[in-house]
């Protein structure tokens, strides 16, 4: 059976969603030693040609499987009964990405990455086949740089900028708005900032509470783009609190910073802006800890904490249901609490704790090694896919 794993992302980010394709395609070729890694947006006549192969297998009726990401590229053919075996490994809430969703077809089955997207999947009635696979990171690293030779105290990898609306979330709405929503999303945006809730379970709870139903109220669409708006205004809420909190503590930042968010692009930090995936995971082995940001995940986990674990780095990370089953707290990893208010002084005291943070970084490259690793993840891929019986073994 042949396979061919897919890459759309530009290799210029902040994200390591890039560098994450390769792994996926080493790891596959594991299983399937001719595993072809395509990436899309190079050659235009590369792109074509490769759209020819998989037809002309399609035509000779000989199996083969596609794997990508997010489900971006559409492989249908005009005029054709074309219906590729495909697994398709979503790394983003589905929200912002509804129209896609729907329009897969059914012969992709898919991933998703945090256990709450199970009930978001069915209740906006995607039907393909699922199952839960977190992000991962890179091949462990065999010698990591230890401790006490790393240059970085503090990172932050990830983008900077104001929560849209800037101030509380009901503000979106217009004079018009049926009061109930501004409740829902007022009591909402306290549960997801500081109960380590699910925006999605959150504002459903409300829903319940006001005796409302969105889906009827406002249809799939619309409901959608509230709930994308809604995801990213209480992450960067969380996410610029964190920042604030600090200042004065030599911050290294990796990503896009945006001027508009005063009190964070002028503090004392030392902004690397974008970097090629290369970049990131250099910095990832030069830091003692990591700040991960990532609060929309309560039940899964974000690519940056498996890199970073790989690398050595120690973790400080939102709660995750997930997490939580295999790193415990101020032994393995650093839970964040947006609620207290000496949590910057206790992270800069432990990045400046060599001997923890070495005890930690070994404890959590190995739960990581045991557990996460990309041939981890696709091993439960193929897995999937055999209940399915989406695995040719020709």
């Amino acid at each position: 059976m042949q396979v061919f794993v897919c890459d759309y992302t530009p290799d210029l980010n902040y994200t390591l969603i890039p560098h994450m394709v390769s792994e996926i395609h080493t790891a596959t070729k594991e299983r399937f030693p001719t595993a072809v890694l395509h990436r899309f947006r190079r050659d235009e006549k590369q792109d074509f040609q490769f759209f020819q192969h998989l037809y002309k297998l399609h035509k000779q009726q000989q199996p083969f499987l596609l794997i990508d990401i997010n489900g971006v590229q559409s492989f249908i053919f005009k005029g054709e009964d074309f219906v590729p075996n495909r697994l398709s490994f979503f790394t983003d809430g589905p929200f912002t990405i509804l129209k896609r969703l729907k329009g897969l077809q059914a012969t992709t089955c898919m991933s998703y990455s945090d256990r709450t997207h199970d009930r978001v999947l069915d209740d906006f009635g995607i039907g393909n086949p699922k199952f839960f696979l977190p992000h991962f990171g890179a091949s462990p690293t065999d010698n990591p740089l230890p401790m006490a030779e790393r240059d970085i105290g503090l990172l932050f990898v990830g983008q900077v900028r104001a929560p849209r609306p800037t101030g509380s979330f009901s503000s979106i709405f217009g004079a018009s708005t049926d009061e109930k929503w501004i409740k829902i999303f007022d009591q909402a945006g306290e549960q997801a900032q500081f109960e380590n809730t699910a925006p999605y379970d959150a504002v459903m709870a409300a829903c319940d509470d006001f005796d409302m139903e969105p889906f009827k109220t406002l249809g799939d669409d619309q409901f959608a783009e509230l709930l994308s708006h809604f995801s990213s205004w209480v992450e960067f809420q969380n996410r610029n609190r964190l920042l604030k909190s600090m200042a004065g503590l030599g911050l290294h930042i990796v990503g896009p910073a945006f001027d508009e968010v005063k009190g964070i692009t002028d503090a004392d930090f030392t902004f690397h802006g974008l970097q090629k995936a290369a970049g990131v995971l250099d910095f990832l082995g030069r830091s003692r800890v990591l700040l991960n940001s990532i609060s929309v995940f309560p039940e899964g986990s974000h690519e940056r904490l498996w890199h970073g674990a790989a690398a050595g780095t120690v973790l400080a990370t939102d709660r995750s249901r997930y997490l939580e089953e295999y790193f415990k707290d101020g032994q393995d990893i650093a839970y964040l609490d947006y609620r207290d208010n000496s949590q910057a002084e206790r992270l800069d005291d432990l990045a400046q704790d060599i001997g923890r943070l070495q005890s930690m970084s070994d404890n959590s490259s190995r739960i990581y090694a045991a557990h996460h690793t990309p041939r981890h993840r696709m091993q439960t891929a193929f897995d999937f896919l055999e209940q399915q019986g989406r695995l040719d073994h020709q």
